[in-house]
């Protein structure tokens, strides 16, 4: 057999002593409200039915005692706060001690319910009315169909209910099952349940990437005020070419983004995904533009625009670097990287292409150099870099990175 779990004793009657040691007898242990000199009850017994006199006059022994000189406990009441002070017999103060908790127990178990028809009903002796907080633990002897009450040891019938995102909510049927095990606590009106229920959900995170245009949803919910996230970044622009007579190419310019946030995205609702092209890259010409990625989220279009493409320059003077995109009806609205300028071409100097620009996804393609290609851009949305160039050869500047659209939602 398992030994029981045990607790210390409580201090039964309490003894009071004089600065010297003596039982303090005949002196006034005067009982306030925390923080004040306004009286607050203690009582003689845990019923708490008859009150202590205040200030309690303390026998020769020092105990605590009733109006009939009998020898008695100060029992305090639940989620009280005290101040006390002991006197000497005419009053004078010997010591104070405030902001003294009720301690006692809060959390009770009444074991199986009884009742029916979606009125439960628990009984514990030691519970002797409602107060703030208590909490009771009970096994339920049959499943709510609707709104439920309970009541504690007849003190009277209170509404159960549940917690949801949008506040504390009547239940409504299947929340509590036969012999589950029902936590309630009672915050001054009503119980509301703080242990798992069965229709209880937690939302979690979930996301979808889209890097090809699509449909998002629906998304079956059943709860109410679900988050949507979406990040929309656009195509990156194409770095330009080098030019045989002309300087290196320019970097293409990065797709901007726009982060959005909506809700009451209907069960049946979706979202159109419009995923924009990486710009093009030529040999000796200028990069095309990245195009724009999109949603259409209810009655609103939130676009991450694409990057601007590299111009080619047609003489020695080095191609202007492309733009970054515009992103507009996002929530946050980022615009693209810059990209940096090709170098222009002096004699047989050899002349570098520009870095495309960055997204927020990462870094752009880099500049071609020796009479090389631009580098292609590889994080999503980001610009091609421009190809280098030395006399006589045309160049090819990288190709711009797509762009993409990451679907994020609480479930």
């Amino acid at each position: 057999m398992a030994n029981p779990l045990v607790s210390i004793t409580p201090q039964l009657i309490p003894q009071f002593m004089t600065s010297a040691g003596a039982p303090a007898s005949g002196y006034l242990l005067q009982v306030w409200i925390a923080g004040t000199t306004t009286n607050q009850a203690t009582y003689t017994d845990s019923t708490g039915a008859t009150a202590n006199t205040n200030p309690i006059v303390l026998n020769s022994n020092g105990n605590p005692q009733t109006g009939a000189l009998v020898t008695c406990g100060i029992w305090l009441t639940q989620g009280l706060f005290y101040k006390f002070q002991l006197q000497t017999p005419t009053g004078t103060p010997v010591w104070t001690l405030d902001n003294v908790p009720a301690t006692g127990p809060f959390q009770f178990y009444a074991g199986a319910s009884t009742g029916s028809a979606n009125a439960y009903a628990v009984a514990n002796p030691q519970i002797t009315s409602y107060a703030t907080p208590f909490e009771v633990t009970f096994i339920a002897n049959f499943a709510n169909t609707g709104a439920a009450t309970l009541n504690v040891n007849g003190l009277g019938t209170k509404n159960i209910y549940k917690n949801t995102l949008s506040g504390p909510a009547a239940l409504t049927g299947t929340e509590i099952q036969t012999n589950q095990v029902v936590t309630v606590i009672y915050d001054g009106t009503e119980f509301q349940i703080v242990s798992a229920w069965p229709g209880l959900a937690y939302p979690t995170t979930h996301q979808q990437v889209f890097t090809t245009s699509g449909t998002f949803g629906p998304v079956s919910t059943t709860l109410p005020g679900t988050l949507y996230k979406f990040t929309v970044v656009g195509g990156g622009g194409g770095g330009a070419g080098a030019n045989a007579t002309g300087g290196s190419g320019g970097g293409g310019g990065a797709g901007a983004t726009a982060v959005f946030f909506g809700s009451s995205l209907g069960t049946t609702s979706t979202v159109a995904v419009t995923i924009g092209a990486g710009g093009t890259a030529a040999a000796g010409s200028s990069g095309g533009n990245g195009g724009n990625s999109t949603i259409v989220f209810g009655a609103t279009t939130v676009t991450g625009g694409g990057g601007a493409g590299a111009t080619v320059s047609g003489s020695a003077v080095a191609s202007a670097a492309g733009a970054g995109g515009t992103a507009t009806n996002g929530t946050i609205n980022i615009s693209g990287g810059y990209a940096s300028p090709g170098q222009p071409y002096l004699s047989t100097m050899i002349a570098s292409g520009g870095t495309g620009g960055a997204s927020t996804m990462g870094s752009g393609g880099s500049g071609g150099t020796a009479s090389a290609g631009g580098g292609a851009a590889n994080p999503y949305g980001s610009g091609g870099g421009g190809g280098g160039t030395a006399a006589g050869t045309n160049q090819t500047g990288g190709t711009g990175a797509i762009g993409i659209v990451i679907a994020e939602w609480t479930l």
